[in-house]
C-alpha cells in the first residue's frame, strides 16, 4: 500500500515538474538564440526546438494534472500548479517575445501590449487569490496562450526559412484580439469576487 501511495504521490508531482521545466528552459532558449559560439542556423534550430519542447510541456502538464486517477478518483491539480503554471508561461513567452522584438521579427509595441495585459490580469488574479477565491479560467485565455506559442514558433522558424510577413501579421492580430477578448471575459466573470474583495479592503 505504501508503494502504491508513493507512486501516486510521485505522479502528482509530474505536472509541477513540467511547469518548473518551462522556467528552467527559458534561459537555455535565450542562450542558444543569442550564442556566438555556434553557427547562426544551428542556434536558431536549437532555439526553435527548445521553445517548442517547452511549449509542449504546457499542454502535457495540464493534461496529466486533469487526468482522473481510476483508483483514488482524484486528479493531480495542485495550488502550486494553478498559481505557477500561468507564471511559467509568461516567463517563457515574454522572454521569447522581447528577444524576437530585439531581432526585429515582431513589433516591440505588440510585446508591450501583451505584457501590459498579462500584468493587469495577474494583478487581478493575485488580488482575488488573497481573498481565498480562485480566478475563473476562460477558453479564450487558453486560445490566446496557444496563439502566443504558435506565434513564437512561426517567428523562430522565420529566422531559419522564409516565412511571408503576412502570416506573422495574421497570427499577431489574432493573438491581440484574443488577448483583449479574454481579458474582458475574465474581468466580467470575476467582477463579483473583485468587487467583494475591494469593498472588504475599504
Amino acid at each position: 500500500m505504501k508503494i502504491k501511495r508513493n507512486k501516486r504521490h510521485t505522479k502528482s508531482k509530474i505536472p509541477n515538474i513540467l511547469t518548473i521545466s518551462r522556467v528552467v528552459l527559458t534561459p537555455v532558449f535565450i542562450f542558444f538564440l543569442f550564442s556566438v559560439d555556434i553557427t547562426e542556423e544551428i542556434r536558431y534550430w536549437l532555439s526553435l526546438i527548445i521553445f517548442t519542447l517547452a511549449g509542449f510541456t504546457d499542454f502535457l502538464d495540464g493534461f496529466i494534472a486533469r487526468k482522473i486517477n481510476p483508483i483514488t478518483q482524484t486528479n493531480s491539480i495542485t495550488k502550486f500548479g494553478i498559481c505557477f503554471d500561468p507564471i511559467a508561461d509568461k516567463i517563457l513567452l515574454m522572454s521569447a517575445f522581447f528577444s524576437l522584438a530585439y531581432l526585429n521579427i515582431i513589433s516591440i509595441y505588440v510585446v508591450i501590449f501583451l505584457v501590459g495585459r498579462d500584468i493587469l490580469i495577474t494583478g487581478i488574479r493575485v488580488f482575488i487569490a488573497q481573498k481565498d477565491e480562485g480566478i475563473k479560467p476562460v477558453k479564450s485565455g487558453k486560445i490566446k496562450t496557444f496563439l502566443e506559442f504558435i506565434l513564437g514558433i512561426v517567428c523562430l522558424f522565420s529566422l531559419i526559412c522564409n516565412v511571408q510577413s503576412y502570416v506573422i501579421e495574421i497570427i499577431v492580430w489574432l493573438t491581440v484580439i484574443f488577448a483583449v477578448w479574454s481579458a474582458i471575459v475574465i474581468i466580467i466573470k470575476n467582477k463579483k469576487s473583485f468587487c467583494k474583495g475591494f469593498l472588504e479592503d475599504k
